[in-house]
């Protein structure tokens, strides 16, 4: 057993570099990874006030908020400034996004809803949680890594839950209700912090840190290939 585990964070010098340029193309801040936050963002807001858990299920299968946050923990476990950087402008982007476009949605659909709904009501912050961030994200880290683990992205997606929050704080917002907002804040915030403090642990378990190179690269050829299209 005690030998299994150093191999269950081997990952070829292949591997990390694929590992690496699959997580930056996914947080690339281009059309399509807004689009996706915004259909995400919507159909989670609208889930919670209908409270339809079906549709919130949803939201979190084609929301791509992980990456950034996984990029995130990836430029500080390689003392890179330049992803550090990066990865903070597009969180911060997307939270900006997700949060405008959703209080104005619950501001038009608060008439229609009492706001009892069970899901809205659960947004109750317990350190059980910060356990499931900190599961959900190491499932995440594995699943983006590890080539054969690909396939249980969708219901890493699911675990870990980033979008729904954010749909709740916009919803207190929009309804003034500081009790939604508080607790829904200090959801995300358990949730974020749980995934970026496992993900930094396991990138440096994994050695990324002779990474930073590629990770450069891959930064260049964003920024090239986004001027590129804005020109």
């Amino acid at each position: 057993m005690a030998s299994s585990i150093p191999s269950l964070f081997y990952l070829s010098d292949q591997d990390k570099s694929g590992a690496v340029k699959k997580i930056i193309d996914s947080s690339s801040p281009s059309m399509d990874f807004f689009f996706m936050l915004v259909v995400s963002g919507m159909l989670a807001t609208i889930g919670l006030l209908i409270n339809n858990m079906a549709v919130v299920i949803g939201s979190m299968l084609v929301t791509p908020l992980l990456a950034p946050i996984l990029s995130l923990a990836l430029g500080v476990s390689m003392s890179d400034g330049d992803l550090i950087k990066r990865s903070v402008i597009v969180l911060g982007k997307s939270m900006a996004l997700v949060l405008a476009l959703n209080t104005f949605i619950a501001f038009i659909l608060f008439p229609y809803n009492n706001l009892q709904t069970e899901i809205i009501q659960s947004f109750n912050p317990h350190i059980a949680y910060f356990y499931v961030a900190v599961l959900s994200g190491l499932a995440g880290t594995f699943a983006f890594v590890k080539p054969k683990l690909s396939a249980a992205l969708p219901g890493v997606a699911i675990a870990v839950a980033l979008v729904p929050p954010l749909a709740a704080i916009s919803i207190g917002i929009a309804t003034l209700n500081y009790q939604i907002f508080s607790g829904a804040f200090q959801m995300f915030l358990i949730n974020l912090i749980g995934i970026i403090f496992i993900s930094l642990l396991v990138f440096s378990m994994m050695g990324f840190y002779s990474t930073r190179k590629i990770a450069h690269k891959e930064i260049s050829d964003e920024n090239n290939k986004l001027g590129g299209k804005q020109s």
